[in-house]
């Protein structure tokens, strides 16, 4: 989820790119795989549930003293306890996580640019800048709709990143199926490009 919201961002905000060797405007990749407002509280989690789960089973040794206060020989007794106050919070915490996971699927996802996940066939289509710039991916790029004059008459549009003017691609309803598709710029049946 993170993944996909940080690649939607960059259709709509003018963002530097993160990679693992960065130059320029570029920033560094995650200390940690997740960013810390998302890292954090998961490995908080993680750690209660760790630690819930180990309170609710534990090893129990009774030994029987003599009155000089020495154990017996073959009277001590070895038996696993369990905490039922620690099973319903560690129950309760599940049920809670499970609630938390369920609320944020149901959250609606805005997708300005084609969800690519980490396919890197999708992000290399992406990244294919205009003949007429240097070096886009050093600043700030933004994806969107890229006009490229071909001659002196012809233009194309393409949606790609670039560090300048971009337009915002619109949705639009596809004819047949009544369902909404993010078009490309070059029209594919009975999909049209509208730019804002």
């Amino acid at each position: 989820m993170a993944l996909a919201y940080e690649w939607n961002q960059l259709a709509v905000h003018r963002k530097s790119l993160r990679v693992t060797k960065h130059a320029g405007h570029q920033r560094a990749t995650y200390f940690l795989p997740l960013p810390f407002q998302w890292n954090i509280p998961l490995n908080g989690l993680s750690g209660l549930l760790h630690w819930l789960a180990l309170q609710t089973l534990f090893v129990v040794r009774l030994d029987q003293l003599d009155r000089a206060g020495k154990p017996r020989p073959g009277q001590s007794v070895g038996a696993c306890g369990s905490s039922s106050s620690a099973v319903w919070a560690l129950i309760l915490q599940q049920f809670c996580i499970l609630v938390l996971f369920i609320v944020l699927a149901c959250i609606s996802f805005d997708a300005q640019i084609p969800l690519a996940g980490s396919g890197s066939w999708v992000i290399s289509a992406a990244r294919h800048a205009k003949s007429d710039e240097v070096d886009p991916a050093i600043g700030k790029v933004k994806w969107g709709v890229v006009d490229e004059k071909i001659g002196p008459d012809g233009s194309v549009s393409y949606c790609r990143f670039s560090s300048g003017q971009v337009k915002r691609l619109k949705l639009v309803k596809d004819i047949n199926s009544h369902s909404e598709i993010s078009t490309n710029p070059t029209p594919v049946g009975h999909a049209r490009v509208h730019t804002y």
